[in-house]
């Protein structure tokens, strides 16, 4: 027998949808991580930096306010390269995507990048 208290939250769903892997807790809180490839471009020249236009990826659960996000991106080629979270205009699209944009030193029609994200909220 074990006397100790039910935790105060804990996992009710979890699972995968494509590329990611998401829990939701029992509080409401839902957590999605994301590691996958993604080709774009990034030629748009800002200063000697080039960037990339607004990259939308779907979340796997849908949140009720806009999520904290954090992006991580590894370039394979080589090449430096930053992601960095964007956000659109419409404040509901937040709720249903990651958005990113992606920073570089030289401009490039076609870069394959390894991207990281972790999704957090309600």
């Amino acid at each position: 027998w074990d006397e100790r208290p039910a935790p105060a939250s804990y996992v009710t769903q979890e699972g995968t949808s494509g590329a990611w892997r998401y829990r939701i807790w029992s509080d409401g809180k839902k957590e999605c991580w994301l590691k996958t490839s993604i080709q774009h471009e990034v030629k748009q020249a800002s200063g000697g930096l080039y960037y990339s236009t607004t990259v939308p990826y779907p979340y796997p659960v849908t949140y009720t306010a806009t999520p904290t996000v954090y992006v991580g991106v590894r370039s394979p080629n080589n090449r430096p390269i930053w992601g960095i979270p964007s956000t659109p205009a419409s404040d509901a699209d937040t709720k249903s995507n990651a958005y990113m944009e992606f920073v570089a030193t030289v401009s490039t029609t076609s870069i394959t990048s390894d991207i990281y994200i972790y999704a957090c909220g309600v």
